[in-house]
């Protein structure tokens, strides 16, 4: 090994073998944070900025390649004036500086140690080639600040915010910094040569040649690596594209969002008029507008009365019952490659607010002994969420969907404890529960092909550069021309892309690792927690219509069951569904009229019948559902009667 290692570095090649090393240095730049792309380890923003530096450090650091000069008393000053020049290369690399006050102390840096140089006339144009470089690459940073903040940054102050240079130079500008500092590195030879009075080609030495060659292989395994992970990743979205039916684009996901519907502007004005009227933008929340929120909450009888005199006044919201009396029609949502992530759902909130209102309407059409309004506001209800059901454009959609859904299951268990809905009329509820959890499957197969279209769209337009923001800035760059340059980030991307593909093409309720890559990382979790949604949703179906023929078993037995048997299987366990007569755990919000608040949630207990599953996290939490204020550790998913309550009416056991 030391024979080798002597071969490599001879003793009488000193300035061959400081290239070498100056070689290896820079290679090791080039090829570590490869490396930790490879094992899925993305390297910071910041650690490439100051990679870069560090490598034009590396080029203009002078180098006395004549040791006798070294030891000549003259130059007994020289240590101190290097540590001192060390010292100030450890200070520019504090990670809190920013790109150009640090490129800035760079270029100071190197024309203090410009005197030390024996070759000045190739120092100060390696210092040119090398300072020109640098400039590049901070001209490439101020290109990239907007788009690199604004893609995950949320605050619009900072999405207002324009470059100084556009961001589709950034990959002239990064290639124009590379091959300066090519040239830079050539140049550096050259000075090597001539201080130590050498051929240039002796300047790469064994050991250099063999350092360029390792360095020349990693390229070509990496270039062959991000090849076929590209390939991969294609093939994978094919084979998606042929399990949906639909092409991975903006163009499939809107067919698959307007099918038959027609967009209808006219209705959604209205809508957001009426809400506008309801509550005009920019009114702080009140009193008001807590209660309006809260259907389910206890309140004393003064402040019910004060509001149902208000809800009954507001014109608004007979006007929203009338819009959404029939088929809500399609919103037109811009649908653009590289802007699909940022459609703006506004009709969301509007119809998570309507239902809420809805089981307002129910409470007080049930006050005032009028059953068919109650029964209208479900079928308006049940509009609006089979609106947000049927092709949506994302899984939010279907959030929302099951928001809605679960108020109008509270509108049903409120008719249920009333007592005067025919028996005739809960058979046709049960078999319209039924339906719509077999409908569940499709909805869920339509929101797995819109997020795998979302995800690959996202991936592939941040890397090419697609992604643009509602108010037309750029939200990435066009990374994609940079590919061959540094293979190991294409690689990195195909397989960030491919990882989170080949999830969405699987089972979401299967076990899977975790995912390694930033893309994969992210989305990954997030689609776990949909899946358990759809589970939760199909068994609050199941809880309803358990409940309704409890209710129907009663009424022919005269009294509620102490068991019952038969219950529908849990979707998280298999297991029979869970019930419970007598005393059962609520969490109602209860309002304060003196502090003119809620309550902080308390469990108590109520006399009543309850059916549940035990959520996503198989502990039994005593029905305590999410939905029903409970505490955030409960997942139960209940549906239940509640004999005595107050603000409503007692309900006989």
């Amino acid at each position: 090994m030391m024979k080798l290692f002597e071969k490599l570095f001879p003793a009488d090649a000193p300035a061959g073998n400081k290239f070498a090393k100056l070689t290896l240095i820079l290679a090791l730049l080039w090829i570590v944070p490869g490396i930790l792309l490879f094992f899925a380890v993305m390297p910071m923003p910041e650690l490439a900025v100051q990679i870069v530096l560090l490598a034009a450090m590396l080029l203009l650091i002078p180098y006395d390649l004549d040791p006798a000069a070294e030891q000549s008393p003259k130059n007994k000053w020289k240590p101190a004036v290097k540590l001192l020049f060390i010292l100030l290369l450890g200070a520019l690399f504090v990670p809190k500086l920013s790109f150009v006050w640090t490129a800035a102390g760079l270029l100071a840096v190197s024309l203090l140690a410009f005197p030390f140089s024996s070759c000045r006339k190739l120092f100060f144009a390696r210092w040119a080639c090398v300072g020109a470089a640098v400039g590049c690459f901070i001209a490439a940073q101020e290109a990239a600040r907007a788009p690199a903040g604004s893609l995950f940054n949320p605050d619009p102050i900072f999405n207002e915010s324009k470059s100084l240079i556009d961001p589709d130079c950034f990959p002239a500008l990064v290639i124009a910094g590379i091959v300066l500092f090519a040239a830079g590195y050539l140049l550096t030879a050259m000075e090597h040569a001539r201080t130590a009075r050498i051929p240039l080609g002796k300047v790469f030495s064994p050991a250099c040649r063999i350092v360029l060659g390792i360095w020349a292989v990693f390229y070509l395994l990496s270039l062959g690596f991000a090849l076929t992970a590209e390939h991969r990743t294609e093939k994978t979205v094919a084979v998606l594209e042929q399990m949906f039916g639909r092409p991975l684009t903006a163009q499939g996901l809107k067919a698959m969002y307007l099918r038959d519907r027609k967009p209808d502007a006219a209705f959604w004005a209205k809508v957001e008029s009426c809400i506008e009227r309801i509550t005009p933008t920019g009114t702080p929340i009140g009193p008001v507008h807590m209660i309006a929120g809260t259907p389910e909450g206890v309140y004393p009888k003064e402040t019910l009365a004060e509001f149902k005199n208000y809800f009954d006044r507001l014109e608004p919201v007979r006007e929203l019952e009338k819009l959404f009396g029939g088929k809500v029609p399609a919103m037109d949502h811009r649908m653009e490659s590289g802007q699909l992530f940022n459609i703006r759902l506004r009709e969301l909130n509007w119809c998570r607010d309507f239902c809420r209102k809805e089981l307002w309407r129910i409470r007080f059409s049930l006050e005032n002994n009028d059953l068919p309004s109650a029964r209208a506001a479900l079928v308006r209800m049940k509009n609006t969420a089979d609106y947000l059901g049927e092709g949506s454009p994302m899984l939010i959609c279907n959030l929302v969907m099951f928001a809605c859904e679960s108020y109008r299951m509270r509108g049903l268990e409120l008719l249920l404890a009333d007592g005067r809905v025919p028996d005739a009329e809960l058979e046709q509820w049960i078999a319209g529960l039924e339906r719509d959890e077999k409908a569940l499957a499709a909805i869920a197969h339509e929101a797995k092909y819109a997020e795998t279209t979302l995800i690959n769209d996202f991936i592939d337009s941040t890397f090419t550069g697609r992604v643009v923001l509602p108010n037309g800035n750029k939200a990435s760059l066009r990374l994609y021309p940079l590919r061959w340059l540094y293979p190991p980030l294409w690689e990195y991307f195909e397989l960030d892309r491919l990882e989170i593909l080949d999830y969405m093409g699987q089972k979401w309720d299967a076990p899977h690792p975790p995912g390694r890559r930033i893309m994969s990382t992210l989305w990954r979790p997030a689609v776990k927690i949909w899946s358990n949604r759809f589970l939760d949703q199909a068994a609050r179906y199941r809880a309803m219509r358990a409940l309704i023929r409890i209710e129907l078993e009663k009424r022919r037995t005269g009294k509620y069951p102490d068991t019952v048997s038969g219950l529908p299987p849990d979707p998280f366990t298999g297991k029979p569904m869970r019930y419970r007569k007598g005393a059962i755990p609520v969490t109602e919000p209860v309002w304060d009229a003196a502090k003119k608040r809620f309550e902080e949630n308390k469990v108590r207990a109520a006399e009543g019948i309850a059916v549940w599953s035990v959520g996503a996290n198989g502990k039994d939490d005593r029905g305590l559902d999410r939905y029903d204020y409970g505490p955030k550790d409960s997942d139960d998913v209940r549906a239940k009667i509640i004999f005595t309550r107050p603000g409503f009416p007692d309900k006989k056991p």
